[in-house]
């Protein structure tokens, strides 16, 4: 019988011819050799990370997932979004992974919505709208590249587009990264999304750190309701009232700028002005130019008088006593 010798990528072979069913079991196997070569080196290419020893590490799935999300090949949908400024930006996308993100997105693209060469988004910004397509390429939020109005706004987001598993994450963050310079805009979201935990944990802060959350910047932008529900609590801690009485006129300031003694003198029947001391009172007295010279009296007297011989004091004012201090 004759030997043949075959070269095979560099390696030569020595074979002896054989029966067809001979070379059928033979090179079906090869076959199943070469595509697992093949793949492997799929795997070592685009697929896989190396590590310094020149070991190949297959990527997981989130590592898949942000590839596709960042190379966007293969993409078979776009989306047009604007900005404050009126720029517009353009996402691309696979609708195979978003009808499977979110029951809006199936909708959009399986149900009756127009078919258009873009789909056009007006209620999300494009820096949200990115990282919620992200999480839905990843199942991760990139928790390091997102701050806190962000994650906030991102958490309403996916709210509104079905997606629990990013308002989840986004939820769960908030409440590790709770500060409060932030805590009026996290229960402003919390309460609006029904998160309680959320709402229990900035009540806490609220009530524990009320001196610098009343100095935040996020306070100003808190409803009328929610301040005067802020004014019946028996618990902050402050060092005095006229903590309060300030934060209240800066918001008057902020949010009613032309008619701030009106609105100022609603917080009345909520402010305990009688738990200043004469000396807070009096140092402070410019503060109060939205009160009468008979009402500033009636405050005076009645902070520096003993119990009998104090005089009454004007309807709309608190007669509480009673310091909020913890």
């Amino acid at each position: 019988m004759r030997n043949f010798n075959t070269k095979i990528k560099g390696i030569t072979r020595t074979t002896t011819p054989m029966g067809a069913q001979q070379k059928q079991a033979i090179h079906q196997p090869a076959s199943e050799e070469r595509s697992k070569k093949s793949n492997a080196k799929g795997l070592h290419g685009d697929d896989c990370t190396s590590s310094p020893d020149g070991e190949f590490t297959p990527l997981n799935l989130q590592q898949r997932g942000l590839q596709m999300f960042q190379e966007m090949k293969f993409s078979d949908c776009e989306f047009r979004l604007t900005d404050d400024e009126s720029a517009i930006t353009h996402f691309k996308a696979h609708r195979a992974v978003l009808i499977y993100a979110s029951d809006v997105f199936r909708s959009m693209f399986l149900g009756q919505f127009p078919k258009e060469e873009f789909v056009t988004i007006k209620d999300i910004k494009p820096k949200i709208f990115y990282f919620l397509l992200r999480f839905a390429y990843t199942m991760d939020v990139a928790e390091e590249e997102i701050c806190f109005e962000d994650l906030l706004e991102l958490a309403v987001a996916a709210n509104k587009y079905l997606m629990s598993n990013l308002q989840k994450v986004c939820i769960d963050i908030a409440r590790k990264r709770l500060t409060p310079i932030k805590v009026f805009a996290a229960e402003f979201v919390a309460d609006l999304l029904g998160e309680n935990k959320l709402v229990e944990d900035c009540h806490k802060i609220i009530k524990s750190s009320a001196a610098s959350a009343l100095l935040s910047k996020c306070f100003l932008s808190i409803s009328k309701e929610r301040l005067l529900c802020l004014l019946d609590s028996d618990k902050l801690n402050i060092s005095s009232e006229m903590s309060l009485v300030n934060a209240c006129i800066r918001w008057a300031n902020f949010n009613h700028a032309q008619n701030v003694d009106a609105t100022l003198r609603s917080f009345l029947p909520k402010l305990r002005l009688l738990t200043l001391s004469p000396q807070e009172f009096s140092a402070n007295i410019d503060s109060f130019s939205w009160l009468t010279d008979s009402e500033k009296v009636a405050v005076f007297v009645n902070i520096t008088s003993r119990r009998d011989s104090k005089i009454e004091m004007p309807s709309e004012f608190c007669s509480n006593e009673n310091k909020r201090n913890i």
